[in-house]
């Protein structure tokens, strides 16, 4: 089992930069993430890096 397993965790802020980095740890932990973005730009990127939704 992972450290976040069957966690939610909501990062505010950017889609980049220290909010990114801070969402990806989560997911590598098995977090559930919520990441808000500026732009689609941004939103792409960081689903890109962290890879689509649980079940989709």
């Amino acid at each position: 089992m992972t450290k976040y397993a069957r966690r939610t965790a909501l990062v505010v802020g950017e889609a980049t930069g220290i909010g990114l980095a801070v969402a990806k740890r989560l997911v590598e932990g098995g977090a559930s993430v919520l990441l808000t973005a500026r732009t689609e730009e941004e939103r792409a990127h960081a689903v890109a890096e962290l890879g689509p939704p649980p079940g989709s």
